[in-house]
């Protein structure tokens, strides 16, 4: 699952982007590519697994709990695109540590 969250209304759009609909447009892309990417890279390593994607708009902490929610086993990186690039466990999987209900896979 990749994750998306509209762009926070500053006062002329984030920095970059001339709005926050211009940046909101470019995060949904952004993570649709990443997604098709990583199902297209897993299901050509791993010819005989069903592998499928699913972008969803909201904050990503809340979203892959939200998804994981009644399952077995909810795996995630270890680190991602955000400001903690380089730490050993980004904020996102931090947070999913601190939230999920359920045994949580960390891999690399």
């Amino acid at each position: 699952m990749s994750t998306w969250a509209p762009a926070e209304p500053w006062t002329n759009g984030p920095a970059g982007y001339t709005s926050v609909a211009e940046a909101s447009k470019d995060y949904q892309a952004s993570a649709e590519k990443i997604n098709a990417e990583i199902v297209a890279r897993v299901s050509q390593e791993h010819p005989n697994l069903k592998v499928t994607g699913t972008v969803v708009k909201g904050k990503p902490v809340d979203s892959l709990v939200k998804a994981a929610a009644g399952g077995g086993l909810l795996v995630v990186g270890k680190r991602g695109y955000g400001s903690l690039v380089g730490s050993t466990v980004g904020s996102t999987t931090l947070g999913v540590l601190n939230s999920a209900k359920l045994p949580i896979m960390v891999v690399d």
